[in-house]
């Protein structure tokens, strides 16, 4: 039986705690990565490490970020991403001026990481093997739904890209021939605001 991915439902407090660009690729790159230390970070995001940390303790505050305990030795401070998949209600957020700044930064900085992502996947997709240029895809779809179907359909591949998630971090998943993939998922309606 495959284990429930952890969610956790973002406040505009907690979410202001990650509006910051720095702290987004921070999280970004300890999710994708692995554990990290400050100085670390601070070389990967030509930053100084006085800055990685201050952002590490502040993630570290609001949740997004823990000690490792598996490394390190002495002085040397790990970090890596909390698990589990932040859940943001935008109707919550867009009643505070504060929440809907936090809410455009984060949506912004994520926006942008995923984007590159994709275009050097694109740029070198060339350099994979023919199962990861035939796994990958890249289609968009329109239906015509109502905003009740259109939930529905988000909980739906939701849960089913939930129980991949949970499944790829079992012991079978480790291995020369295992990578990050990344999973996007946009639902939005299109036309005039309802």
């Amino acid at each position: 039986m495959v284990a429930d991915t952890p969610h956790r439902r973002l406040d505009v407090r907690t979410l202001i705690g990650v509006a910051h660009p720095l702290r987004v690729r921070i999280r970004d790159r300890l999710r994708r990565e692995g554990p990290a230390t400050a100085t670390q970070l601070a070389r990967a995001f030509g930053e100084s490490s006085g800055a990685t940390s201050y952002h590490l303790r502040m993630l570290a505050r609001h949740g997004f970020v823990e000690p490792d305990p598996d490394h390190g030795k002495g002085r040397e401070r790990w970090w890596r991403a909390t698990p589990g998949v932040f859940q943001i209600v935008v109707s919550e957020l867009l009643e505070d001026e504060a929440g809907r700044d936090a809410l455009r930064l984060v949506s912004d900085e994520l926006h942008r990481l995923s984007e590159q992502r994709l275009q050097t996947w694109l740029n070198e997709r060339e350099r994979w093997t023919e199962p990861w240029r035939d796994g990958a895809e890249s289609t968009s779809y329109v239906a015509r739904l109502g905003a009740e179907q259109m939930q529905e359909l988000r909980d739906e591949l939701s849960a089913v890209i939930d129980a991949h998630v949970a499944r790829a971090a079992g012991p079978d998943t480790a291995g020369p021939d295992v990578r990050n993939v990344e999973i996007e998922l946009n639902i939005f309606p299109t036309g005039e605001p309802a």
